[in-house]
């Protein structure tokens, strides 16, 4: 909890996503309480523990894997290991990745990687590990004329990331006194999230 305004709000920040805690800034000490509330009830409503996705390459593929969100990854060769925490009741976690592809000779379908997604059910008894694998597939298509399909689940993911990040930028650059940078880089932000024709995506914090 940051209180006040003399406070390391990077190094805080830091410290609750290496933790997979909150961050949260409080005006003032009687908001403590309800922060302490929220966090507990969210306790009880833990239904795994540990979750971690991993992404590795298949076929001899050289992938260039970037992710968009913020979790703490480990690399482990080709491979790379993402740690996303717990698992709430009802919650919807998302992972987006950037992957480069190289040029490939064959068309059609192609398995490029294997998703493995890995935790631990919290159960009466005790704990479950579960672990599911996907493939990680794409079209190769030989022309200038493939259609791009875009997924508007994806992209509305992607513009809130990227809004996430420019804010991020955006704070480090007022922090260093440059006031003016940091106001083009959200002008930017907000410029491409009106050209995506999302203004909705305005409110999003």
């Amino acid at each position: 909890m940051g209180l006040g305004d003399d406070f390391n709000e990077d190094l805080l920040m830091a410290m609750a996503s290496a933790g997979g805690g909150a961050f949260y800034f409080i005006d003032s000490p009687e908001v403590a309480p309800a922060i302490f509330n929220e966090e507990l009830q969210g306790l009880l409503n833990v239904v795994g523990q540990n979750l971690t996705t991993t992404v590795e390459p298949v076929g001899g593929f050289d992938l260039r894997i970037r992710q968009m969100n913020a979790y703490p990854v480990q690399a482990d060769g080709p491979r790379q290991v993402f740690r996303m925490g717990d698992l709430f009741a009802d919650e919807v976690k998302a992972l987006l990745l950037e992957i480069d592809v190289p040029p490939q000779a064959a068309t059609g379908h192609l398995q490029i990687a294997r998703l493995r997604v890995e935790y631990d059910e919290l159960l009466p008894s005790g704990t479950r590990h579960q672990v599911q694998e996907l493939p990680v597939m794409v079209s190769v298509h030989v022309g200038d004329d493939v259609p791009l399909l875009i997924n508007p689940e994806v992209s509305q993911s992607v513009l809130l990331l990227q809004a996430a990040q420019a804010r991020q930028q955006a704070i480090v650059a007022a922090d260093q006194g440059d006031f003016l940078s940091a106001t083009h880089i959200l002008r930017t932000a907000a410029a491409s999230i009106d050209d995506h024709q999302a203004p909705h995506l305005l409110d999003a914090r």
